[in-house]
């Protein structure tokens, strides 16, 4: 036979439990399940190749990648390996590649990404221009590169290394370096 003492001590040990389940309750997820719906491209093209020419019908700018995948809800481009030329009329084109790129939808961004390069040969009045960086921004239709990562600039037998960059790349090429910049 239980005494008084038992049964209420029972009785508060119940109560204590239903209290604490109720409590903390079920286990129920604190957010939602991820979203099913990922970004799908609206279409995909191997072997991309574009050109815009200039007035004076000569070509001014090609793109040129491996893979573009195009998203109708921004109308943006994504790139693999692109190869960026631009062209200019006082000496060699520029030409720019990655590893990934990105296109915004008004065409006017390029953001080059991994193990990019930036190269121009030698012209009768400019020397040859080697440059290496993780990320690039590239204005186009302004002939306007920079970065905010660090930066290799080679030209013959001179180096430099800045941590970023501006550069208009024209014939010749013009820029600043930003941060600390060292020659080799």
């Amino acid at each position: 036979m239980l005494t008084g003492r038992q049964v209420l001590l029972g009785l508060i040990l119940a109560v204590s439990g239903v209290i604490a389940w109720w409590r903390l309750g079920p286990e129920v997820p604190d957010e939602r399940p991820p979203s099913t719906t990922e970004r799908r491209p609206a279409y995909i093209i191997d072997a991309f190749s574009f050109t815009t020419m200039s007035e004076a019908g000569t070509p001014d700018r090609r793109l040129v990648a491996d893979r573009l995948r195009h998203f109708a809800d921004d109308e943006s481009n994504e790139l693999d390996y692109p190869d960026l030329v631009l062209f200019a009329d006082d000496g060699p084109p520029w030409r720019i590649r990655a590893e990934q790129g990105w296109v915004s939808g008004d065409k006017t961004l390029v953001i080059l990404r991994t193990n990019v390069t930036v190269d121009r040969a030698a012209g009768e009045s400019n020397r040859a221009v080697h440059l290496e960086t993780e990320e690039l921004h590239v204005y186009p239709k302004r002939d306007y590169a920079e970065t905010r990562r660090p930066v290799k600039v080679a030209s013959e037998s001179e180096w430099l290394t800045s941590t970023g960059m501006q550069a208009w790349l024209t014939g010749r090429l013009r820029a600043r370096f930003e941060g600390r910049a060292h020659l080799l």
